[in-house]
């Protein structure tokens, strides 16, 4: 399995925060890195052109998320 250092890990989670609008959590249980969207914008309402604006947004976090190059990877935490 692949190992990345925590430090390399943090860098690279602040990096994927900092291009989107939606908070990321980073898991690191069993020492192994994966991503989740939390898509817990409050809106107070959308009209349909933002709603289809912050859909696509979303989609991309999401995908982002999935892509996340350390996913998977065991997290040497000494590093």
């Amino acid at each position: 399995m692949a190992k990345v250092p925590y430090s390399v890990l943090n860098k690279a989670e602040l990096d994927l925060e900092k291009k989107f609008d939606y908070q990321f959590r980073f898991n690191h249980h069993g020492n192994q890195a994966s991503v989740r969207v939390l898509p817990q914008r409050s809106y107070s309402e959308l009209t349909p052109d933002e709603a289809i604006e912050a859909g696509k947004l979303l989609i991309e976090a999401g995908k982002a998320a999935k892509e996340f190059i350390y996913n998977g990877y065991s997290v040497d935490f000494g590093g």
